[in-house]
Parts: structure tokens; sequence; C-alpha cells
């Protein structure tokens, strides 16, 4: 218990004590020896004076404080001393005595050694035997006041403390209303101090408790004292019940009138333990819950334990009725080795109090650390006062382990941990911050968070997510790292608090997931090219089924076209125009023949190809396909060699090239120039990246005038799914499929491009030996062969079975037409010898043609059968070979390609024409 405690229970027993001294009358006896032990016990000067001013009692303590002798204090009348009177002290007393109240007067001096010293003075009027007297208690505060420098000694900080103590303090008038509180009133009860001023104490009184608190005013007016430690159950605000202790005190004017109450209220699940202030000083002494052990200071330098309190029983085991004679040294056996007997030893002698903020002692009894305060006392006593410490030095070891542990986690994360004030400004940032974005922590903390991201608004998303549930989970967002770097960040974050419970700012946790992010962005690109890829095997099944029926209508066309040729003199001026019907329906066969190759439908093979033809046709292609603000240039060497390759994919390489063309000039028009050449390329003289073996090549050059390809995208033009267009213009395949079938051809491609002033793709095929060119005789010089042999010609399209029949008959056959499968093979099991050659589609309703034929074989195997189809999946030449099919034909076909393969069919049977 300190001084400033013990002086405040005095004040507030004082008229208590009163009695109990008149009643103990200061006459012989044990009460008057254990007052008299307590007061040369204390550690304060302690004086004791007549209402003549004469000193009649004094402890060392007082002569120790003042620089004096005892028996120079003993000697002194206050009336006659002259610092009294200059310090105020005297009027102080004076007004003590007149008042009949304690007065408390601070006196700064000089010692006798001439260091300032400030004496804390409390002046006690009292009455014993019926004559007054007045106590005077000095404790030196000069050591104090440094150690409470928080106090500072000033009005303000003690209204702070006032303020912000636990407790609640309250004050009222003589009629219990007008309440004015601390601010303590509001974690207690909820309210704010401003709302209970001027209101009724009882009215926050619980009303089962309000009588009894009643009952307490009234009895605290009728004798002219407060209550001590009641337990009063007050109303929170929020309407719950609050259990108070309760300790209050009356406050009088002048005239000695009750003017008003002031009590303090503790919360009995917080308060510590406080013992009532008991009516003699030997009970205040066994009250205090630090330990207290007194010693006699013997001749021989022997410390015998003569006295102490309950608390140093309880704190170290030693009870005082078994112990009390036994020499400290036996008590506690380690404190000569640790040199506690020797400290001791010099106080009893030198009467130098010592203190020990922490001794840490170890024996069977007691192993624990300790506040140790040693003081010497008259008739060569020594008073050792202690506290346990044990808990309190556990627990800072403890946590300063913790922070180190924490420390050292904190500097181990790999993910980035900060802290900011409420304006974003960084106060803490983990060492992993330079791992992740390349910046010291020492150079982020003091900076913004809010100059790192990326994009500003997600920035203010994240704060309106705190401000709304004042945490946010998983939140991905791109931040600045040094140099540049972007950093994507999975961040949880929330608000901390100060000491007080008020927001004080945000913390969280960011976590890198650059690399997630890319490869999320990977697997989406991924899942584009494959629904790209889905989209495109849709697209070509859609060729596919096109390509079938288109073939059915052009063979129709053919046919009819060579019927009617035939039937016409060439003079005629209308064969001129069915020829140019057949060219036109060739080339439409020829197109059929790309959308199966586009459909991956048919079997791509290189042959020897004339390279000016497929130029010239693709270019008349797109002249009616090009806006008229588009000019087609040509510059065609007709001399170039041929290449082995698939004429259908380079008709498909120069369509998607100028169609490209056209793209970039779609806005302002311009020139598409083709030319077509033959180079020559010796060792050395190759270009960059071509990558072409020494040589003679046809040179293809595309050449528009366009808006230009940015040089950063040249190095990708020829990527999968790379595209410059806008999204839904174009999916990215088209020059990536071109150069493929450049390379497959085996040739190169290059391409180069100016912003504003054109593109310009240059292609390269490897010429052919002269040798290998094979240009065929047009099929109207060709003899067309016939045969007398018996056909069964089975097709589900009316119109086809009606040109092959006339197109058959007028060759010398003789053709039996079904349009129906099923009925075809009944006819065939009525007379299956009646039949030379079965000619049937692949794909028709109820029965396909492979399975027609299987069922044909199954009833005459022998039977040559020629299968004729322009689509499908179920089969093809080889797997028609390998089934027992003598023939295979293509669609759509024309008179002199059937009477070339029945003939051809009919040979392999072992029949000639």
């Amino acid at each position: 218990m300190t001084v400033n405690a013990f002086f405040d229970q005095t004040q507030k027993r004082i008229k208590a004590l009163e009695a109990e001294l008149a009643a103990l009358k200061c006459g012989p006896g044990k009460p008057r020896d254990i007052f008299a032990q307590v007061v040369a016990v204390a550690t304060i000067g302690i004086s004791v004076y007549d209402a003549g001013g004469r000193c009649i009692e004094s402890n060392e303590a007082m002569g120790h404080i003042i620089g004096a002798a005892r028996a120079q204090v003993l000697a002194q009348n206050f009336h006659h001393i002259g610092s009294w009177k200059v310090s105020g002290l005297y009027d102080c007393a004076m007004s003590a005595l007149e008042q009949n109240t304690v007065k408390r007067h601070v006196v700064h001096t000089r010692s006798s050694f001439g260091r300032k010293v400030a004496l804390d003075c409390h002046l006690v009027p009292f009455t014993a035997d019926a004559k007054p007297y007045l106590m005077l208690m000095v404790n030196d505060i000069s050591e104090q006041t440094k150690a409470e420098e928080k106090l500072r000694r000033s009005e303000l900080r003690y209204r702070r403390i006032f303020e912000s103590t636990s407790d609640l303090i309250w004050a009222t008038d003589s009629q219990g209303g007008h309440i004015h509180t601390n601010q303590a009133i509001e974690s207690i009860l909820g309210y704010a101090a401003g709302e209970v001023r001027d209101a009724a104490l009882v009215s926050f009184i619980h009303p089962d408790d309000r009588e009894k608190c009643e009952r307490l005013f009234e009895k605290a007016a009728r004798q002219g004292r407060g209550w001590q430690g009641s337990v009063l159950r007050w109303q929170h605000k929020d309407g719950r019940t609050v259990y108070l202790e309760s300790s209050a005190e009356p406050h009088f004017d002048e005239h000695g009138a009750i003017s008003g109450f002031a009590g303090i209220e503790r919360d009995l699940t917080d308060r510590l333990l406080v013992e009532r202030t008991q009516k003699t000083s030997d009970e205040i002494v066994k009250a205090i819950p630090s330990g207290l052990f007194i010693y006699r200071h013997e001749q021989d330098d022997r410390l015998t334990l003569i006295g102490g309190n309950p608390a140093a029983e309880k704190l170290t085991g030693v009870k005082l009725d078994r112990h009390i004679g036994e020499e400290f040294n036996k008590l506690w056996p380690e404190a000569l080795a640790d040199g506690i007997f020797d400290r001791f030893l010099t106080v009893a002698k030198t009467g130098e109090p010592f203190t020990c903020e922490e001794l840490v002692y170890k024996d069977e009894k007691v192993d624990g650390a300790f506040k140790v305060t040693t003081v010497s006392l008259p008739d060569h006593k020594l008073a050792v006062a202690f506290e346990d410490i044990t808990e309190r030095v556990r627990t800072a070891k403890a946590l300063k382990a913790s922070e180190k542990r924490y420390r050292e986690i904190f500097n181990s994360i790999t993910d980035v941990f900060y802290r900011t004030d409420m304006d974003g400004t960084i106060q803490i940032v983990s060492p992993s911050c330079r791992k992740i974005f390349g910046y010291a922590p020492e150079e982020v903390i003091g900076t913004n968070v809010r100059d790192y991201h990326v994009d500003s608004s997600r920035r203010a998303e994240f704060v309106k997510l705190l401000i709304a549930r004042h945490e946010v989970i998983d939140f991905e967002s791109a931040l600045k790292g040094k140099g540049g770097r972007v950093v994507w960040v999975s961040t949880n974050a929330q608000y901390y608090t100060d000491g007080r419970g008020r927001i004080a700012g945000v913390q969280g946790i960011s976590r890198d997931i650059t690399d997630r992010r890319k490869a999320d962005a990977e697997k989406q690109e991924l899942e584009a090219q494959l629904r790209q890829a889905h989209k495109m095997e849709a697209i070509g099944t859609l060729a596919g089924g096109i390509a079938h029926d288109f073939n059915n209508i052009l063979g129709i066309i053919i046919g009819n076209t060579e019927l009617a040729m035939d039937d016409v003199p060439e003079q005629h001026s209308a064969w001129d125009n069915l020829k140019e019907i057949r060219i036109a329906a060739t080339r439409a066969r020829d197109v059929v023949k790309q959308l199966l190759a586009f459909s991956r439908k048919t079997e791509r093979t290189f042959k020897p190809e004339p390279v000016v033809p497929i130029v010239t046709e693709t270019l008349k292609l797109l002249r009616a396909t090009l806006p008229q603000n588009i000019e087609i240039q040509r510059t065609i060497d007709s001399a170039v060699p041929f290449i082995l390759g698939d004429a259908t994919q380079i008709h498909q390489v120069l369509l998607n090239l100028c169609t490209n063309a056209a793209h970039a000039m779609a806005e302002n028009g311009g020139t598409l120039t083709v030319e077509v050449a033959m180079c020559q390329f010796g060792r050395g003289e190759l270009s960059a990246g071509l990558e072409l073996a020494p040589g003679a090549y046809v040179w293809m050059r595309v050449r528009d005038t366009g808006i230009g390809i940015p040089r950063e995208d040249l190095d990708r033009i020829f990527d999968p799914y790379f595209t410059t267009k806008e999204v839904g213009k174009g999916s990215g395949m088209g020059l990536s499929i071109v150069h493929g079938i450049v390379r497959a051809h085996g040739g190169g491609c290059h391409v180069d491009s100016i912003m504003g002033q054109g593109t310009v793709f240059d292609l390269y095929f490897p010429a052919i030996a002269p040798e290998i060119e094979n240009p065929a005789d047009p099929v109207e010089n060709k003899k067309i062969p016939g045969g007398r042999e018996r056909i069964l010609f089975v097709d589900d399209e009316t119109a086809i079975v009606d040109v092959a029949a006339k197109a058959l008959a007028r060759l010398g056959y003789l053709v039996t037409c079904v349009t129906d499968p099923v009925a075809a093979l009944t006819s065939f099991q009525n007379g299956p010898e009646s039949f030379d050659l079965v000619i049937t589609d692949m794909s028709m309703p109820k029965m396909t043609g492979d399975r027609l034929a299987a069922a044909m074989f199954k009833i005459r195997p022998d039977v040559p059968i020629l299968l004729c189809t322009g689509f499908s999946e179920r089969i093809d030449a080889d797997k028609a070979q390998r089934m027992g099919i003598r023939g295979y034909v293509e669609k759509p076909f024309d008179v002199w390609a059937l009477a070339v393969a029945v003939r051809r069919t009919l040979s392999r049977a072992g029949r000639e024409s």
C-alpha cells in the first residue's frame, strides 16, 4: 500500500478513528504498545503536538527526514518554529485545529546538507482524554516525485487520473441529486457523463436496492459519516444489472452541515482485494497485501524475527507463531550466498533504506521473484516489506519470448503482412515485401498504399468493402512492384483498434498469386482454343454435309449437261453454252473438294500442280467478292514451273492472304497486288528466318496498301489464335493455317509491314523438275468407253438415277434403276445372275451402300460392285477394296469418269467389252 493510499484512507476514516482513539485513551496496555510499534515502524515522520504547540511524541523517521535528532524535535514548539511560518505550515496547522479537519501542505525547503527536498505534510487533529492534539505526518517525497513524474504534482494530471480510473466516482448534493461522475460511468453503466448530470443518484440503482440506497444516505446524513463496502445493484443503460461495491463520504460546509456526498463504486468482477480499514493501526498493517517481516538487529550481527503480517505468512509459508525468535540465516539459508543478508545488515547498521525491484530467491520454502523494500526502525529493528512479483516476471518473460517468437514468424512469413493508418499510410510491413515486390521495408514505410495500385477503381472497391464489412477476404488486385513489375495479390484485411478500442487503421496479409493468375489466363486461353477447335469441327461437319448435298446437285447438272452436249451438234450455238455450264459445274466440284478438304474429310495428296491457273482462278473469284474501292493488280509469269502440292490448299492460302489484305484496306480502299515468278536460291543467299534449302522456287507475293501490322506483332503473326482484329471478327487461325500449309509443301513464309503503308507476304514453294510435269488432255478429246453388260444402278436421288441411266444406256449398257436400296436388294435376291455389275450410292436412307454390298456378297460373293460417294465418314477407297468392292468413284462424276469406272470395275471382274 502506498503512502498516499494510506493518507487517503486516513482521511476517510478520521471521524471513526477519533472515537476509537478516545476509547483507547492512550493509556498503558497493549493498544498503546501496538500503536507505538506501528509509529516506530513507519517510514514516514510522525510527531504529535498538544494544544500549546509542544511536541510530545516523535519517531526516528521524523528526525531523519528534517535532518534533526529526535531529542531536538521533541524540544520544539511549532508556535516558535520560523520555518513553519515561512513555509505556510503554521497557518495550515492552525486551520486544522480551528476547523477540526485534516489538512495537507507540501513544503519545499532544503535539507541540512543543502539538498532541495519536498515534504508532504498531513496535519491531523484528534482528541484523546478530552484534550485536543495535532498529529503531523511528514513524508519526504523528493525521490517519490521522480518515480511518480507522470503525476507532475498538477491538478490537471490528477484530473486525468480521476477521469481515467476504472472505478466509478460520483458526487451529489445533500439530497442525492445533481449527480456528477467521471468517465468510468460509460464503461460501467453505459452512460456518457453528460447524460447523468443533474439526475438523482437513486434513479440509477436497481429498483430492488433503491430503498437500501436511501437508507444508506439517511444513515450517513444522521450520523455524519459515510459507508464502506456496501454492495448495491445498479442498472446498466441497456437494462443489465451491475453489482458494485459502494463507498461514500459526506461533505460538510463551513457550518458543519452536510453539503453533499462523494463516493466510489468498484465493479466486483474487476476489483482488487481491498480490505476495510481496521479500527487500529495494527489491523491496518495486517491488511496490507504486501508481506512484512520485522527483525531485531542483535549485537553479534544476527537478525532475529520478531514480527510480521498475515500476508508475509501467506507468501512465504513462514508461520509467525512457530518461527518468532528464529535467525534470518536459518529461515532463509540461500540469502547469505546471494548477498541478501549482507544488504539487510547494511540497512540495519547505516539506516539507509534498500529497495530491490526484482529479487530472485529459491529454497525449499520459496521459489519466486519479489520486490523488496528494507528500512531501519528504532530500537535496532529492521522492517522488510516485499511483494510477490513472480507471475509478473514470468508474464514479462513469456511476453518477451512470445514477442521474439512472433517476430521470428513475422520475419519468416512468405506472404506480406502490412499495417496502415486510416489514411492508408504504411506503418509496418514484413521483410517478405522485398521478395514479392522488390522493395525493402524501409522503402515502403511512410508511403501510401494507393500509390501501388495499378487500377485505382480496385482500390476504391477494396475500401468500400472494408467499410461495409469491416473485413475483406480474398480480394484480388494488381500492385506495382519495383521497376514497374505488376504483381497480382490476394488480400485478407481488417480494421485494428488502439488501446481504447477505437479503430486505428487497417492490417492485412497479401499473397502473391501472379503465377496462379498467369496459369488461369493460360487455362482460359486453352479453353478458348478448345472452343474454337470445337467450332471449327462443327463448321467442318456442316461443310461435309453441304458437300454431300451439293455433290448430288452437281452430278445432276454435269450429267444432264453432257447428255445435252451429246444431243446438240458442236456447230450449234447452244453447244458452247452447255460447255460453259459444264466448266462452271466442274469448278463448283473443285469448290466442293475444298470444302471436304477444309472439313478434313478427304485425304490430302500432293501431285504436280500448275500455280498459274490456281492464282488466276482465285483472283477471278475474289474480284466478285471484294469491294469496288480495292483495285487488283497482277504480275504473273506464265512460265513458272509446277509445284508438288495440293491445289485446294494453295487456293486456300492465296484466298486467305487476299482476304486479310482486303480487310486491311476496307476503310479507305487501296491496291491488292499479286505477283508470281520463278526464283533461285544458292548457298548463303537465303533470307534470315526462311530456313530453305538451296534450289528453284516458285515465288508468290501478296501486297496491300492497308493499315499495316505493328512491328511488335510481326514475330507473333503466325502464332495460332493470335489476331489483331476485334473480338468476334477473327479466329486467329488463318495465318497459322497459311504457315502450316506452306511449311507442309516444303516452303517458307516471310512478312514485312510498315504502319500506314501496308503489308507484304512472300511465299516460296519448291519447284519440281520439268520431266515430272504431266498436263492432261481435255476430256472432250477422249473416247468414252461403252459395253453391253447388265447394270443394277441404286441411288436415292431420282434425278441422278435418270441421268446415269440415260448416259449408261447411250454407252450400250442395259440398266435397271432403283431408288430404294431395300427394293434393290430384293430385286437382286430374285435374280442374282441377272446383273453383271451393281452401282450403288454410299449415303442412302434405310440402308447404306456398304451394307447393301455386304448383303449382296452373301447372296453372290463374286458380284462386281462399284461404290459411288461424295462424302462419308465410314468408308473410303481403301476400306471399299478391303470389303471386296472392286470399284470406287467420287461424286459428282461426269459421263467419262463414270464410263471409265464401270469399265475398270468390269475388267477387274474378268469381263471385257
